[in-house]
């Protein structure tokens, strides 16, 4: 008799626990099953068990499921354990009539032959009674058992769902984290970028001063020849503007000493600046490359270079958005050197 009242506590226990467990996902389930017959209890298992077990279910469902299979199971196995104990207390009283029964028999053996067959029948019955309580609580223990089991396996998915849980949280964070990195990273590119656009049109501004501060050289006397040109002595091209618009012509090709200068400027130039802002993506610049064909001309400035001029605006008056990055592109993807630096300001910087 201690031993079910024990069990009943033990049960109590364990449903307090898991109650303050899953407080935040089944908010007063361990109330709403409390005052449940075992028919209830066992339709809401039914009801459970309807549920596909090969889903996939998030972290939050899984705990759900796992919480209210506790403490459907939990509740019926205090009804079995108060069903045993009814039992027990039936056991105990039929086994304490059969004893009166039997003294009684024995007291009266002699003179009461009709209360003996009486009381005999009496005991019989009481022991079928007795037997079919046993067999009750035979079948009791062994669903205590199965209710033990299926308890057993809810708390297990209840940890693995706990586990995974951790596991996704961990890879949150570490996602995070790599998200950060990846922002400071941009910052620090953005960043890299606007000083090299700086630097670019700075260039690029004294570039153009250069060119127009230049006086054009006399056919009487010839410049000596200097690596580096200076941005007033050494002699280069002055510029003229085209109607159009479309930037500075060289009047004639540029001398040797211009070469160098000129070619490092382009290289230092050319490709921030196509960087920094181009109407067109890199590979519809290359396919029209393709289309347009290398050219080399043999003397800058004459009608070939002209006809090579109308193509490119011919190709890229086909797109839209083309800005005057695209034009130089296209120009030193399919010039040769000297026609670069024959044609470098037909194309503003």
């Amino acid at each position: 008799m201690s031993r079910t009242t024990d069990s009943i506590g033990h049960w109590e226990d364990l449903e307090t626990w898991l109650s303050v467990a899953t407080d935040s996902l089944l908010p007063k389930a361990a109330e709403t099953l409390r005052h449940q017959t075992q028919d209830q209890l066992d339709d809401n298992i039914a009801n459970l068990m309807k549920q596909d077990p090969s889903q996939s279910y998030s972290h939050k469902e899984l705990a759900k499921i796992t919480g209210s299979l506790s403490h459907t199971l939990i509740a019926t196995l205090k009804l079995s354990d108060r069903h045993a104990a009814h039992l027990q207390q039936e056991l105990t009283r039929a086994q304490r009539r059969v004893e009166q029964l039997e003294l009684e028999a024995q007291e009266r053996q002699e003179g009461h032959d009709e209360v003996e067959q009486g009381a005999e029948e009496e005991i019989t019955r009481l022991k079928e009674t007795l037997a079919a309580a046993i067999q009750e609580m035979e079948r009791g223990k062994a669903d205590h058992a199965d209710l033990s089991s299926k308890l057993q396996y809810a708390e297990q998915l209840l940890e693995k769902a706990k586990a995974d849980f951790r596991d996704k949280n961990g890879r949150i964070k570490a996602l995070e984290t790599h998200l950060d990195e990846s922002r400071n990273e941009i910052s620090r590119l953005t960043l890299q970028l606007d000083y090299i656009k700086e630097k670019s049109d700075s260039i690029r501004e004294e570039l153009r001063h250069a060119y127009e501060l230049r006086p054009e050289p006399t056919r009487t006397r010839r410049a000596p020849v200097s690596p580096l040109p200076s941005r007033t002595g050494s002699p280069v091209p002055r510029l003229t503007r085209e109607q159009k618009g479309e930037g500075a012509v060289l009047k004639h090709s540029p001398t040797p000493s211009e070469e160098p200068y000129l070619t490092t400027k382009l290289r230092e130039l050319a490709p921030a600046s196509h960087r920094a802002s181009h109407g067109l993506d890199l590979k519809d610049l290359d396919k029209l490359a393709r289309n347009i064909g290398k050219f080399t001309p043999s003397v800058p400035g004459s009608q070939d270079v002209q006809a090579y001029l109308q193509d490119v605006d011919f190709h890229l008056e086909m797109r839209l958005n083309v800005t005057d990055k695209d034009r130089l592109y296209l120009l030193r993807t399919t010039a040769s050197l000297e026609k670069m630096l024959a044609v470098h300001a037909n194309c503003p910087l």
